[in-house]
Formats: C-alpha cells, sequence, structure tokens
C-alpha cells in the first residue's frame, strides 16, 4: 500500500494515505482473486527512528493503522491480513537450545517492550496496543477513510 509516514522528526515527508491513491488491491479484485494481506505494519518510514511517544506520531500511526483495516476490509478481494510483529527488539531467541527447543524470551525482557534504545517499536503489534495505536483487529473500521 502506498502510505508514507508524514512526521518524521517533525517534518513532512509525504501524504499519501492507504485510502487514496493507487491501490494494489484493487488489481486483485478486479481480477477475481482472493487475497490474504501478509506483513502489513506501520513500519512505512524506510527505518527511520519515530518517537512514538509523541502524542502527533502516535494519533498519525492509529489512524494509518485504522485506515489500512478499512481498505482491506472494503476489498472484496482480501480474505485477510496479518500484522508483520517482529520480535527481533524484544529479547526473543529463537534460536533453540536443549534447555528451550522452541526459543526463549531473554531473562529481564518481555514480548510487549523493545530493548531500551530499539529504534523500531513499530514493527510490534503488542507495543502498538499498549500505546493505544492498535486495537483489536476485528473491530469496525468503517469510515476511518472519511
Amino acid at each position: 500500500m502506498p502510505a508514507t509516514h508524514p512526521l518524521i522528526e517533525g517534518t513532512e515527508r509525504g501524504t499519501e494515505r492507504p485510502c487514496v491513491g493507487d491501490c494494489s488491491l484493487l488489481m486483485y479484485a478486479a481480477a477475481g482473486r482472493p487475497t490474504i494481506v501478509g506483513e502489513w505494519s506501520l513500519a512505512t518510514n524506510m527505518d527511520a527512528p519515530i518517537d512514538v511517544s509523541r502524542p502527533e506520531v502516535a494519533a498519525h500511526l492509529g489512524r494509518l493503522y485504522r485506515e489500512q483495516l478499512e481498505v482491506f476490509a472494503r476489498s472484496p478481494a482480501v480474505m485477510g491480513a496479518f500484522f508483520w510483529t517482529l520480535r527481533m527488539g524484544s529479547g526473543w531467541d529463537p534460536r533453540p537450545t536443549d534447555a528451550h527447543p522452541h526459543g526463549q524470551q531473554v531473562d529481564g525482557t518481555s514480548a510487549w517492550r523493545s530493548k531500551p534504545g530499539y529504534p523500531f517499536p513499530v514493527w510490534s503489534l503488542l507495543e502498538m496496543a499498549e500505546l493505544g495505536v492498535a486495537t483489536p483487529l476485528d473491530a469496525d473500521y468503517a469510515g476511518a477513510c472519511a
């Protein structure tokens, strides 16, 4: 989806939103192809640092989140979608060991919060939910694009 993050370091970087402009989902709908949107997220800022503690940034991310969900819901082609939740910054170690054959959460860390200094908290749905940016995926987002 063409979307940019307009609130990086206090400057405007773009104005495209998921609700307007060219939407690649339309070609699948026109072809009658069922589609699952995989790995959608709020990381549309080319990995620039985002200060999610700024209210205007959190508000923008929340709007982007809701608008993406409305676009998915409105498209007859979309059968489902999942949010890309990277566990990298949280202290999750996926490497199997004898003691933890399925990986483990490193002591002193949490799946709910990035480690201090980790620059990509927007990649964590849990962290975005804790900040009030992400809301239930199955809520009704009709009108978010208004």
